[in-house]
């Protein structure tokens, strides 16, 4: 418990300072509202206050939709590189698992985060952190499946297929098991 509240008291300054940035972020798009990087950053600090916020015990609803709100709005004027799409498919899923933990819907967050992993492996086919989390997303969707006894083979292959291309080798056929 010491330890747990110690890392607590290191992120309320990080959250401050995420904070600061985002209202930074405010002013810089007030003065222009089509930066994409000035969205994009905003998202990515939106997202990292959701993950404090959910270590100390607290509720990111609000973050997570922010995120999404300020990652859709990089990706639709026009972010330069694949960094907003899988930033956006990395909201969309965090916020998916965030409301099952909580026995709520996650409506349909899991499928937009792999349209969101999917078009960030458009522009870079091998990104490793692309498919790692599109192979998340696919497993939680079939996850889902699996518990609304539905067949989940479809996502579990794929999520089985996207970890394989992660792990090249003999390891590859142990990477995932459902």
């Amino acid at each position: 418990v010491k330890q747990a509240r110690w890392h607590l008291a290191r992120a309320m300054p990080a959250e401050e300072e995420l904070t600061k940035a985002i209202s930074a972020l405010d002013q810089a798009l007030a003065r222009d509202s089509t930066l994409a990087l000035a969205y994009s950053n905003r998202g990515d600090a939106r997202l990292v206050r959701a993950q404090i916020r959910l270590a100390a015990g607290g509720d990111a609803e609000a973050d997570f939709a922010a995120a999404e709100q300020d990652l859709g709005r990089a990706v639709e004027v026009g972010a330069p590189d694949i960094r907003a799409w899988q930033l956006l498919g990395d909201v969309r899923l965090q916020w998916a698992n965030f409301r099952l933990q909580r026995g709520l819907d996650p409506q349909d967050l899991v499928a937009r985060a792999i349209t969101a992993y999917d078009r960030a492996l458009e522009f870079y086919p091998n990104s490793p952190f692309a498919r790692y989390g599109r192979g998340q997303a696919r497993g939680t969707d079939a996850y889902q499946r699996f518990r609304a006894r539905q067949d989940p083979s479809e996502p579990a292959q794929g999520a089985r297929a996207d970890f394989d291309a992660l792990i090249p080798g003999p390891l590859a056929a142990q990477s995932l098991v459902f």
